[in-house]
């Protein structure tokens, strides 16, 4: 695992929606970390596996000394967000409409294994094609904005 533990703000295109939601008890998130719902409503970092993948931090929430719901954090829901994904024979054009999966707040890869869709590859810039660590445009939808 690689959460963060720094901040990491992502680069954003175009609208993306934003929604405050309560924090874990003792969490700590970091500008740009893909964060879930805990399964009691509250968000934590992603862990892999699972379908409840809440959007992004975009801003620092620090609840370390803190109960749930103690701290809010303001989460990306919805939008194109540009991440570094794993793609072990290196980006392509292809990839369009590929999914992209994270395995934690900062792992992003087109493998499913222990990991949970976020969203698709919207677009491949030229400068990422060929490369195994691709910054690439995903379309990401949280699990309260996902329409399947």
């Amino acid at each position: 695992m690689t959460n963060l533990t720094a901040d990491k703000p992502r680069r954003y295109f175009g609208e993306r929606r934003v929604t405050s939601q309560p924090m874990a008890a003792t969490d700590t998130h970091y500008n740009g970390a893909a964060v879930q719902e805990d399964g009691s409503g509250y968000v934590t970092n992603l862990t892999g596996a699972g379908t409840t993948f809440l959007g992004f931090a975009i801003e620092r929430g620090d609840n370390a000394a803190g109960g749930n719901d103690d701290v809010r954090i303001q989460v990306a829901e919805e939008g194109v967000v540009e991440i570094p994904v794993a793609i072990a024979a290196g980006a392509a054009l292809t990839h369009i409409h590929d999914p992209v999966y994270a395995t934690d707040s900062d792992v992003f890869t087109i493998v499913a294994t222990s990991a949970q869709q976020i969203g698709v590859i919207v677009e491949v810039p030229k400068a990422s094609v060929g490369d195994t660590s691709a910054l690439v445009k995903v379309f990401f939808q949280g699990i309260g904005r996902r329409s399947i």
